[in-house]
């Protein structure tokens, strides 16, 4: 909403989840707006192109766009170097639906993002998959404020399941000290 305020906070890093570099692609993996991604990250290179990073998660629909992402971020201002390829898990495995499961891995595993997971799985061992971490423990336990303020305390929390309030309508620290978070 205010970018200039945002790259004000004494965060050193920022950082933006993309899912593609295109619209179709981006839309379907975040399931947020492409042209308002677009605009902030515009906005927020202009302000401090050093301060931000891309980070993008390999899954089955993005995979074949990875190569792109480096002239994609300096075509919108950005330093291409501060690009990060993440790893992709699933940490919310006892509090999904074997409906949600199994979405997931419809939308995001195949064999060409194996090597990105953090997790080993099963396809014959339904529903669940046997799906074991390989390092046990999450190793990424970081606050997110998504596209529309919602305060998250962990990057992959794909189902919003971890919602602590709204970033946009309470201050971000206030958040940070409730009983909730």
């Amino acid at each position: 909403k205010d970018m200039t305020r945002l790259m004000q906070y004494p965060w050193p890093i920022i950082c933006v989840n993309v899912g593609g570099v295109t619209k179709e692609i981006h839309e379907k993996v975040m399931k947020t707006k492409f042209d308002i991604l677009i605009s902030n990250l515009r906005e927020i290179f202009a302000i401090n192109k050093k301060k931000v990073f891309v980070k993008v998660t390999p899954i089955r629909m993005n995979i074949h766009q990875i190569p792109l992402f480096p002239q994609f971020i300096e075509e919108l201002g950005g330093d291409p170097t501060r690009l990060e390829i993440g790893s992709t898990g699933f940490n919310t495995p006892t509090e999904a639906t074997d409906a949600e499961v199994a979405k997931f891995f419809e939308e995001v595993v195949s064999p060409e993002v194996d090597s990105y997971l953090r997790f080993t799985y099963n396809l014959s061992e339904t529903p669940r998959y046997a799906i074991q971490a390989k390092r046990p423990g999450c190793h990424f336990l970081q606050d997110c404020v998504t596209y529309d303020g919602k305060l998250t305390i962990c990057c992959q929390d794909q189902f919003g399941k971890l919602n602590v309030g709204n970033a946009f309508d309470v201050p971000f620290y206030v958040l940070k000290k409730s009983e909730h978070y």
